[in-house]
């Protein structure tokens, strides 16, 4: 879904280098010898919860199982970053997912833990993007609902989204006609059965019910994107939406 010429240059935003550098900091006093490893900083892993709001939505099973043998062995050598619950008297996750996925595997009962009290929702959304945007075992989709969120919950402009995430204006309004898709539509894109371009012209019909019975239908017909864009246009003109759009039209003019 992305193109190089669509990506600005990436940089850290300075919570996410403060946070890096406790970690750091922590990582190196627990490589040194010490007379009371028991001030260590833990918590309970039963006290800990994974952020539903964060990027990744699925982990390979494959490294975990590979991350939990090495935990097994060596103990969790970076800790995990993270805040107090609104909701109850335990902890979010903020960073370190596979870490604590694995360690959970491994049978630890407690994780090293750097506990922040001073980051709200939309900081930790912000994070967390930053961590995440690079690696190439989070997928598209789910990148792209992760930016949603981030953009509702801080209500950011398209220029204030274009600093935050590093992404040109054109890839950021791509990756939001994504995330309005119907879980029936994102189904249909995980599997590949339609790609990202059919989306962009999915995004321009009106509702949800509209996009699935068209995505549906594409997918049985094994519809091109230039013989969806036409069929999205027979299905706006009637109904007598104005529209501005020829056969083919991306839909980016209406997020301008």
């Amino acid at each position: 879904m992305s193109r190089r010429a669509d990506t600005k240059k990436p940089g850290n935003s300075p919570l996410l280098d403060e946070l890096t550098t406790d970690s750091n900091e922590l990582l190196i006093r627990l490589s040194e010898p010490s007379p009371a490893p028991q001030e260590v900083p833990k918590l309970p892993i039963a006290d800990i919860a994974i952020d539903p709001n964060q990027p990744r939505k699925r982990v390979s099973e494959s490294g975990l199982a590979t991350l939990a043998e090495d935990i097994r062995r060596n103990g969790v050598l970076q800790p995990v970053v993270v805040r107090p619950a609104i909701d109850w008297h335990g902890y979010v996750l903020v960073f370190g997912e596979r870490r604590y996925l694995a360690a959970q595997r491994a049978g630890l009962s407690h994780l090293p833990a750097i506990v922040r009290t001073d980051l709200d929702e939309a900081q930790v959304l912000e994070l967390q993007w930053q961590e995440n945007a690079q690696r190439e075992d989070i997928d598209d989709i789910d990148k792209a609902l992760h930016l949603r969120r981030l953009k509702e919950v801080r209500r950011l402009s398209w220029s204030e989204m274009e600093d935050v995430a590093h992404l040109s204006r054109r890839h950021l309004i791509r990756m939001q006609q994504v995330a309005e898709m119907p879980e029936e539509v994102l189904d249909m894109l995980r599997e590949r059965q339609i790609t990202t371009s059919h989306t962009y012209q999915l995004a321009r019909l009106t509702n949800d019910i509209m996009r699935i019975d068209v995505a549906q239908t594409c997918v049985l017909h094994k519809w091109s994107v230039k013989r969806l864009a036409r069929e999205v246009q027979v299905r706006l003109t009637p109904e007598g939406v104005v529209t501005s759009m020829s056969p083919g039209a991306d839909g980016i003019s209406r997020y301008m």
